[in-house]
């Protein structure tokens, strides 16, 4: 199973690794998930750790896939999201992921957005909830 995770799971689970977020890249280290990435998330990753961070060791250890998106491709969502989020959805998309998994309760987790994308789009909790069923 494919999933993208945003940068807001990403440092959810370096905040508390043993919270849903945490359990989701657990899952990822011992190979249950596959999990990929931009370089937008790794920079909005870094640009939002807590001082001190484990973020290098715990990127070593899942090794996510680096997927490369266009302006073109993040500009398509520009009429659904803020600018700052579209890379999100543009993500998730190229990376062809079975989940888009996200904290962003405010913009991505939306009905509106849920329902206009092709993907499912979960929190970490949600996703956990149906892993386990």
């Amino acid at each position: 199973m494919k999933l993208f995770i945003d940068a807001s799971v990403w440092l959810a689970a370096i905040r508390n690794p043993e919270g849903a977020s945490g359990t989701i890249l657990k899952l990822a280290s011992k190979g249950k998930v596959f999990t990929t990435w931009t370089s937008f998330i790794i920079t909005e990753i870094k640009n939002n750790l807590p001082p001190n961070s484990k973020f290098q060791a715990i990127e070593r250890l899942i090794k996510p896939q680096l997927i490369t998106i266009t302006p073109k491709e993040i500009f398509h969502w520009v009429n659904l999201l803020p600018d700052k989020d579209c890379h999100v959805l543009a993500g998730a998309l190229k990376a062809k992921a079975d989940y888009l998994i996200s904290l962003d309760k405010k913009h991505i987790l939306k009905a509106e957005i849920q329902n206009i994308f092709p993907i499912p789009i979960r929190s970490s909790s949600e996703f956990l909830r149906y892993w386990v069923t």
